[in-house]
């Protein structure tokens, strides 16, 4: 890899995504841009830990406003369409403010 293709990460937070593995919330830099990497990491099957896979998202950090307002709506349908089909039941754990 060439010094402007090179890539480094640092890790925001981690999160089990029950027996896959680990979906993990990273910036990246990557030729001189800066990215946000969203990405389920899986069991290595070669080592301990986990490697990324091809399940994920990098969206330029200048696009992470847009982003966060899209999930922001997404987390209040997902409420609304629950209590509209009646599954009361399924726990739904979305960190912003219930209505």
């Amino acid at each position: 890899m060439s010094a402007s293709r090179a890539r480094d990460a640092f890790e925001v937070c981690a999160f089990d995504r029950a027996g896959q593995g680990e979906i993990r919330v990273q910036l990246a830099r990557l030729g001189g841009r800066l990215f946000v990497d969203v990405r389920l990491w899986a069991p290595s099957a070669h080592a301990d830990g986990f490697v990324p896979t091809k399940k994920g998202v990098s969206i330029p950090a200048g696009d992470l406003p847009q982003l966060m307002s899209a999930l922001t709506a997404a987390s209040a349908g997902v409420r609304t369409t629950l209590r509209a089909i009646g599954a009361g039941h399924i726990q739904y754990t979305g960190t912003d403010q219930r209505s």
